[in-house]
């Protein structure tokens, strides 16, 4: 997640985070934003500080904060996680590693959701990224089909 717009980079499914490889994750994360983070804010996670160095090279500073208070902390994706950990409870299919759930999370995260931390905004909005229309969802869905069908 970037920390300023609170738009949703990237995500991976893992079966547990104690032999986790968190390449996957930072390479997709790496290929959203085309280029390597500044600075990269996590937990205590110890895959993270491995695959950090190896995909995001020297020029990336990492930050390991496992606490709650202070100006470097991952509170916000934290916050997420705690989202995505309530719906997983209820949707039915979403411990799935092929679901479709999180990426229309993701959509519906980064394009309708209105933060009061960004003064009523989506995080697409305060990324730049416009999605000019009434009926976001709708868009993101014709959108999608027309990438869908042209890829394959």
């Amino acid at each position: 997640m970037d920390y300023d717009t609170r738009y949703w980079l990237a995500s991976d499914m893992a079966k547990t985070k104690f032999q986790y490889n968190a390449d996957t994750l930072l390479e997709l994360t790496k290929k959203q934003i085309g280029k390597s983070p500044v600075h990269f804010v996590t937990d205590g996670l110890p895959a993270y500080m491995k695959s950090s160095k190896k995909v995001f090279g020297k020029k990336t500073n990492h930050i390991r904060h496992i606490h709650l208070k202070g100006d470097m902390n991952n509170n916000k994706m934290e916050r997420l996680n705690g989202e995505i950990r309530d719906h997983e409870k209820v949707f039915r299919g979403s411990k799935k590693f092929d679901t479709p759930l999180i990426d229309g999370m993701k959509a519906y995260y980064n394009y309708t959701k209105k933060h009061g931390g960004l003064k009523g905004k989506t995080p697409a909005e305060e990324a730049m990224i416009k999605v000019d229309v009434k009926n976001k969802w709708i868009t993101l869905i014709q959108n999608a089909s027309l990438y869908k069908e042209n890829s394959i």
